[in-house]
Formats: C-alpha cells, structure tokens, sequence
C-alpha cells in the first residue's frame, strides 16, 4: 500500500503565531512573487495548505492560494542585527518564524532552512537558551531537517527543542508531550521501532491522566504509534491505535477533519493488511471524504487514499468472483452485524456490543460452505469489543480460537498468525501475564524474518 502517511501534514509540529496582525516597519516587508510575474510587498502574516495571508500597506488584508505564489523572500534589513530594542527584536523573531511555516507550505525548504535557523539564533539571543521560544525555533528547524530526510540533524534539534521543554515545564508535565511525539517520529523514520515505541508510550504515560486540551495530542500519539505497528507488520496493535485516535479525534470540539483523516486512513490500512476488505473499504471511504473536504478533490493526499482504495474494491471483487465463497446473504448479516458492533463499542454501550459481535460469530459459524475468513472476522470485531469492555480473559479465549482457525486453514508458518499473535500477547500482559507473552513474541518475530 503507498505511504500515503507522509503525504498527510501533521497536526502541531510548529507553532502558530495567532493573535493580532503583526504592524512592523516598512523595512521589514516580504517580497512574494506570484506565478503570474506580478510582485507583492507586504508582511506574511500565516499560511497553511489552502491559503497564504499576506498584510499589504493601504491595501488591507490579502489571501493567496499557495499554487499561485513562486517565492517568499525577505526585505534587505530583515535580520536579527537590524533592530535595536528588545520589543522589535521580538517582533522580527515572530515575523521569521511565521515566514518559516510560509516557506514550508510552498516546499521551499532551503529557504525556510535559513529562515528558520536564523530565527532560531535570534530567539537565543533575546529569549536566552531556556525559552519555550527558543524550543519552538529549534524545532521548526527539526521539521525542516526531517522533510529533507536529514534524520540525524533533525533529531539534534528535536533533542535539544525537548531539552528546553523539560526544563521550561517539567519531565513529567503533558506539556511536553509534542516534543516527544517529535522525537519519536524522527525515530521512526530511521527504523529504530523499539526507541520509537518508548518514546510514544512515555507520552501516553503523561497525557492518559489528563483531558482537555490535550486530547488532541492523546490522539497524535495514537495515530503515531498505529503507523510504528504498520511498519513493523503488527497489523491488530496498529488497528488498535487507530480506533483509539478515530475515537479520540471525532469526539474533539470544534472539529478537526485532518487529524481524522490521517485515522482513518490508518485504520483502514491496517485492516486492509488483515485481509478485512469491506471494514477496510468503510473506513477509507471516510478517510477520503474527510481528507477531500480538507484539501480538495485534486490534491495529491486525496489522490493517494483513492489510489489504495480503488485496491481493496478490486480485491473485494475479486473475492465476489471466486467460486465457493460462501453464503452471500450470510455476508450482508454478518457485515451489518459487525458495523453495529463496533458502533455500540465506540458509545461506550459495551454489552450491546458484546452481544451483537457474538451474533455475528454464530452468523459465520452457520455459513455454507464454511468460511474461515468470515469466522476471523467476526472473531477479530469480538475481540475488540471485550478489549474496550477491558473483559481480558473473554478477549484472551476469542483470540486463541482465531489463531486455532488460523492454523488450521492456512498453516503454522503463515505471516497471518503475526498480528494474531502479537495482539494475544498484549492481552495477556494487560492481566499480568509475563512469560507466554515473550514466549508469543518471539514466534511472531521468526514469522517476520520468514516472511
């Protein structure tokens, strides 16, 4: 499937400077030059994926869509030796920072590298090396780094961002936590899974007791260690996250349909991986809804969703095609049970839930001819509502028979059973179980190096 996960920008890596429009000196003005040859002196005032604001004297306010601008540059005197008092000097740390979020969004990256490292000088100079100021430069810095795949200087920054953090709140203080996500996320990408997963769970550790503003940071987390377990072909752990996030970022207030999106697609990833095509089909249709009212039909985030959507209804039609496949009408029953299933569970109506999955396991048992994978089906929906029920031991019974189904129909060796049981040593460590756990996780690591 295409990583259509590095496509999707992600939520709180910087700081946006909100607030009034920002009055500064003539001096300080930027040069946007447009596509169409024409030229504009103004001030950037912010910029995301579907506009650029730039304040023009005498003017006003004007909004350009990043398509239509060429290049952002600043004035001759805009540099942290220009201004001589305190105040101004803020002020142009606050203008080069926003102009870095500019330059970002039109991909300019070694402009907004230079940008960026200048703010990041000039925050030291006035804010001193212990300033949330500071750590925010630092880690725009980061950003730009880790989109140029300079993972080890991207870190650097990352690190000493986190560093100031901690000093500025507290080790143990939720504030922290986008620093770590940071942090782990540059992990990630260098395939250092066990660090990065430590990482994130240090953050769920600090977020978990707490609500509020920081849900939506909850959520990041579990959207982050989703696409960890993707990476890593643990494919029910990533599920799991993922439904955590989707959770966490439909309840969110006012709505934020990017983050969602990201979710979405995730979850359907995993589920696609797990060879669960019409749950898979579902959730990628919400991701691509979600994602087209956030960007636009064309845009290439959109496109990459569609494109690993059109793959699982080709494989869904594929499966309608061959002979065999089981009952049709036990497909529509069990596909509406376990929709019900998994919606109870999401409103905290777990008993309803368990009853309906449960409903849906009959409903496979029953087909002809018989089909595991519609057994696996409502197993795995059966074991994610007993999970979220926190039922460990229900959960820890279903999860061994899909494993036994598992085995039986598709052999001990088959890259099927990692997640499965990967997932049942989770279980069983949510009861305090130490020594299967292990004992299951290393047979799925001999199926990851056989496969």
């Amino acid at each position: 499937m295409t990583d259509w996960t590095a496509l999707i920008r992600r939520c709180g890596l910087f700081t946006v400077m909100a607030g009034a429009v920002m009055v500064l000196p003539p001096a300080w003005a930027d040069t946007i030059r447009l596509k169409n040859g024409n030229t504009l002196t103004g001030t950037v005032v912010s910029a995301d994926d579907r506009q650029i604001i730039v304040d023009i004297d005498g003017v006003g306010r004007l909004m350009l869509e990043p398509n239509e601008v060429l290049s952002i540059d600043a004035g001759a005197e805009a540099s942290p030796e220009t201004p001589e008092t305190g105040t101004s000097r803020e002020r142009l740390w606050e203008k080069l920072h926003t102009r870095v979020e500019a330059l970002m969004k039109l991909e300019k990256l070694e402009e907004a590298l230079l940008v960026a490292k200048q703010a990041s000088d000039l925050a030291q100079q006035i804010f001193g090396p212990e300033d949330i100021r500071t750590s925010d430069s630092l880690t725009s810095v980061g950003e730009i780094y880790l989109a140029q795949s300079q993972y080890g200087k991207a870190e650097k920054s990352y690190r000493q961002a986190l560093g100031i953090a901690e000093a500025v709140h507290g080790k143990d203080s939720p504030e922290i936590a986008q620093a770590l996500l940071n942090l782990g996320l540059v992990k990630r990408k260098q395939n250092r899974y066990a660090e990065a997963e430590s990482t994130y769970k240090r953050v769920l550790e600090l977020l978990e007791p707490v609500s509020g503003s920081h849900q939506k940071m909850l959520g990041m987390c579990h959207d982050h260690l989703g696409l960890l377990y993707l990476a890593q072909k643990r494919y029910t752990e990533a599920e799991t996250h993922h439904r955590h996030a989707v959770d966490i970022f439909e309840a969110l207030t006012p709505r934020e349909p990017e983050p969602l999106a990201n979710a979405f697609a995730g979850l359907a990833t995993s589920l696609y991986y797990q060879e669960r095509l019409t749950e898979s089909a579902a959730a990628f249709e919400q991701a691509i809804r979600l994602a087209k009212e956030v960007f636009g039909p064309s845009h290439p985030t959109v496109q990459k969703i569609e494109a690993d959507y059109r793959k699982v209804l080709a494989m869904l039609r594929k499966r309608e095609t061959e002979p065999s496949t089981g009952d049709p009408g036990k497909s529509g029953e069990l596909g509406n049970r376990l929709a019900l299933a998994a919606r109870r569970s999401k409103e905290g109506r777990h008993q309803e839930a368990i009853g309906l999955a449960k409903e849906a396991v009959e409903i496979a048992a029953s087909a002809t001819p018989p089909n595991p994978e519609y057994d696996l089906a409502a197993l795995a929906v059966l074991v994610h509502v007993y999970e979220q029920a926190q039922r460990y031991g229900n959960a820890e019974e279903a999860q061994r028979r899909m494993i036994r189904i598992t085995e039986e129909h598709f052999g001990l060796h088959t890259p099927r059973l990692i997640p499965l049981l990967d997932n049942l040593a989770v279980i069983l460590r949510k009861q305090g179980k130490t020594l299967e756990p292990e004992q299951l996780e290393k047979r799925a690591a001999r199926l990851r190096q056989n496969s």
